[in-house]
């Protein structure tokens, strides 16, 4: 349609003066959505960090008369095998229709569809999250939400569409208040990442001895001798021509920047032992690269009020197990947590050899983030905790 991108998975404008985003949708398409948060809260207990991301959904837009629906697909239970058993896995279980909107005008076998209401909508569980924990009743308002043009993108395989989102909030609760300049309005930046469904990577079912995690659903249409379980073993796709390179948030300073660069690069030992030489890497962003676009992995450096979890998460397609990207945060508290710990143990001020100590404290906070970032990234990889390193000979980055 005239005035449409025509680059991109669905192309996509904004309507001139207006804060409309119109999409150029065909009549059913299959995708995988994913969530990130471009501003975070800053709280170690309210846990939305900047780049935290959501789970990852299959989705498909459907046409059903003048509306255009956006329908959440149930992959925690279905059926594999004919097009009939498939039918009925899906029409078995309660289906989500997470938005829908009117068709705008039809345009050969596409239609043209406002979009605004699916970017400002509430994919991460904000409010949920903060009246369970007695932080307020937050509703979206729509009023002080809008799509954000700058950083909304189109790309072949993927389409990136970006939004500020504002929450209203009555009776806001002690860290609410402590945080927020106006603990009534809370504003975070969003990033829908809306993906083709990959193709061409082979399931590997989920083996226990491999020191890795499970994606599981159940298959109903599975033979009774095979039960209905499905784990499968969430992994990167791998090649010279596509290594996995995580990219390091530019915001960390040094010599902690220079430690998550050298401790997230250990593991390429462990790609080279396995004959993947070359295929794995640990850099700084390169200027131009969009840190939350779907296939971007990224190591980000966190501020929070107080102590927490560093944390790492996958975007991981269901359906195979093959992980598109994932990010790591770690917590910039933990440098000042590690430095009261050490000065406590070594006691430097007003000793001869202070500065001799100093310098040794620093030494260790440095070694430490190397080990943090190497850990949490093995976490992004797929891996888990390895709770029987401590006794080996050789211990692993995953021990906990």
């Amino acid at each position: 349609m005239s005035g449409l991108s025509v680059a991109g998975l669905i192309p996509f404008r904004i309507e001139p003066g207006t804060s409309r985003v119109l999409a150029e949708i065909p009549d059913t398409l299959d995708l995988l959505l994913t969530s990130h948060l471009t501003t975070g809260m800053g709280s170690s207990g309210l846990t939305f960090d900047r780049g935290m991301q959501g789970r990852t959904q299959q989705v498909r837009f459907e046409r059903h008369g003048p509306m255009m629906a956006l329908v959440q697909l149930n992959k925690k239970w279905t059926a594999r095998g004919t097009a009939a058993e498939q039918e009925a896995g899906d029409a078995s279980f309660v289906r989500s229709i997470i938005w829908s909107a009117p068709i705008e005008t039809t345009h050969d076998t596409t239609t043209v569809v406002d979009v605004t209401g699916l970017l400002l909508r509430d994919h991460l569980g904000i409010a949920e999250h903060l009246a369970s924990v007695g932080e307020g009743r937050a509703i979206l308002d729509r009023s002080r939400s809008f799509a954000d043009v700058e950083h909304s993108t189109n790309h072949a395989t993927h389409t990136e569409l970006s939004a500020w989102i504002t929450f209203a909030v009555d009776n806001p609760g002690p860290k609410l208040s402590e945080l927020a300049s106006d603990p009534h309005s809370l504003s975070f930046g969003i990033r829908l990442s809306l993906m083709a469904l990959p193709s061409g990577f082979t399931p590997r079912s989920f083996d226990p001895a491999s020191g890795g995690y499970g994606k599981g659903f159940a298959d109903m249409a599975a033979h009774p001798s095979d039960g209905t379980a499905v784990m499968l073993q969430p992994r990167f796709r791998v090649s010279a021509e596509q290594p996995i390179v995580f990219n390091v948030d530019p915001g960390i300073p040094e010599p902690y920047l220079s430690a998550v660069i050298e401790g997230g690069n250990w593991w390429a030992e462990a790609f080279a032992a396995a004959g993947l030489d070359g295929h794995y890497r640990v850099q700084l962003l390169p200027e131009g690269v969009d840190p939350f676009a779907a296939g971007t992995n990224m190591i980000w450096w966190v501020h929070r009020t107080g102590r927490g979890w560093s944390r790492a998460a996958a975007s991981v397609d269901v359906r195979t197990g093959e992980i598109l990207h994932a990010n790591v945060r770690l917590g910039s508290q933990r440098v000042h947590q590690l430095t009261a710990l050490f000065e406590t143990l070594l006691s430097p001020y007003g000793r001869a050899d202070e500065a001799q100590r100093l310098a040794q404290i620093e030494q260790a906070v440095i070694t430490r983030i190397k080990h943090l970032a190497a850990h949490e990234i093995g976490h992004a990889l797929g891996f888990v905790h390895n709770y029987a390193s401590t006794t080996h000979q050789v211990p692993s980055v995953m021990d906990y």
